[in-house]
């Protein structure tokens, strides 16, 4: 789903341990870090949420394209 990025950023395949099997997670994400721009694909207009510390947000595995390094992902089952 990344179709283009900076070529200031660093970028890295990283495995995911899933211990669920979670489906859509994928065996392997994509870490892109530094400043600048990256160009996402989705099928349909992407939906923005909102995090803060005070509240959690959950979203279908299926559905996640893109989230920050800064949050904490938990991935459940």
């Amino acid at each position: 789903y990344v179709l283009a990025l900076d070529s200031s950023l660093h970028w890295e395949v990283i495995a995911v341990d899933s211990q669920f099997g979670i489906s859509g997670s994928g065996a392997y994400n994509l870490n892109i870090t530094g400043r600048g721009k990256v160009a996402l694909m989705t099928s349909g207009r992407p939906l923005a949420l909102r995090i803060t510390p005070e509240r959690y947000v959950s979203a279908d595995s299926d559905a996640v394209v893109a989230w920050s390094s800064s949050l904490r992902v938990q991935m459940q089952a």
